[in-house]
């Protein structure tokens, strides 16, 4: 019996140990993120890349948190990882963060990974009311998403329902 409790403890300890160290890195991944810069960007695209979900994570998310549109390429990368919570914190940075550029591989993600869906359409919205010099107002959402809301360019303050007609599917 006393094999076992000191068993018992010893896992617990390991676990406890565990956890605070997985604390501890994100906490130090989300302080790089804020800190920015291309050394940065590096380090945060290493560590997606190489370390297990919950890093990857916290990595995806502290390179949104640089607000640099350079590190859409490893969160791009990201969209084809192995687990599910690091596609999906990939696509929310990439709404933060991406460019044009990403807009044709979210589309892609969004079809490919239905569990994407939500989070592709969104960030692919958030991409295209950053970069379509949209003043301050004005609202945008991605093509094809039901209940799309527009603002009418000649009338302030106009509201307007989008088309419901069918669909053109790029080939």
């Amino acid at each position: 019996m006393d094999a076992l409790l000191g068993l018992l403890i010893a896992a617990s300890s390991a676990t406890v140990y565990a956890l605070v160290r997985l604390a501890t890195a994100a906490r130090c991944l989300a302080l790089l993120g804020r800190r920015g810069g291309a050394e940065a960007i590096a380090m945060l695209a290493r560590v997606l890349a190489v370390e297990a979900a919950e890093l990857a994570v916290a990595a995806a998310e502290a390179l949104a948190r640089t607000g640099d549109p350079d590190a859409a390429d490893p969160l791009l990368g990201a969209l084809d990882h192995g687990d599910a919570a690091v596609r999906l914190a990939a696509t929310r940075a990439l709404g933060r963060i991406g460019t044009a550029a990403a807009v044709r591989r979210l589309k892609e993600a969004e079809v490919e990974d239905r569990s994407l869906r939500t989070a592709a359409r969104q960030a692919i919205a958030e991409i295209q009311c950053r970069i379509a010099g949209a003043a301050p107002g004005q609202l945008s959402l991605a093509a094809g998403q039901s209940g799309q809301l527009s603002i009418a360019d000649e009338e302030q303050g106009r509201l307007s329902l989008a088309s419901h007609g069918p669909e053109k599917k790029e080939r």
